[in-house]
């Protein structure tokens, strides 16, 4: 039970890390306009799981529980993968872009090879999904504490990433 606790501790101050990361971020690139360029080679690995579902309620549910099982895991690769992702996912949660970086700034690139600027707001078509979800996860981990327990160890945070997250390159950890 003391185990448990410790994780779930870690795992907040691990998501408020995050969350201050991404208040910086979102400071950072709010003064620039929307931009739409075109690159020559576009590759977004595309991959099937619950976030593509139908519903934009059980996306953000979706990407609610790989966030946090990510942040369990301790795998700062993983954990910064998942977060590119996010940060590139539009504005109904669908992972339909992947961040490059053009000139020093991140971008997000579409699968067609469109780029487009990423604004972490509530209101950009890349940049606004994970504002709600950054900014509405603590609320969210309170309320869901049953699946917190459930992946309270890095072993099974990883395999409920590696289950529900099937692009993640996840390493062995020796638990």
């Amino acid at each position: 039970m003391r185990g448990t606790l410790i994780r779930i501790a870690v795992a907040v101050v691990t998501f408020c890390l995050g969350t201050a990361i991404g208040l910086v971020w979102q400071r950072a690139t709010s003064d620039r306009t929307i931009l739409t360029l075109h690159v020559r080679e576009s590759r977004v690995n595309s991959y099937q799981s619950i976030l593509t579902s139908d519903s934009p309620e059980s996306r953000a549910e979706a990407w609610h529980r790989l966030w946090e099982a990510s942040r369990m895991t301790g795998d700062v690769e993983l954990m910064k993968e998942l977060s590119g992702r996010l940060l590139c996912t539009n504005s109904v949660g669908i992972p339909d872009a992947r961040p490059v970086e053009i000139d020093g700034s991140t971008w997000c690139q579409e699968t067609d090879g469109t780029v487009r600027e990423l604004r972490v707001n509530g209101a950009s078509e890349y940049g606004s999904f994970f504002y709600r979800i950054t900014s509405s996860h603590p609320q969210w981990v309170a309320e869901n504490m049953d699946f917190v327990a459930s992946i309270s160890n890095a072993c099974r945070a990883k395999n409920y990433v590696h289950s529900h997250w099937p692009g993640a390159v996840l390493r062995i950890l020796n638990d």
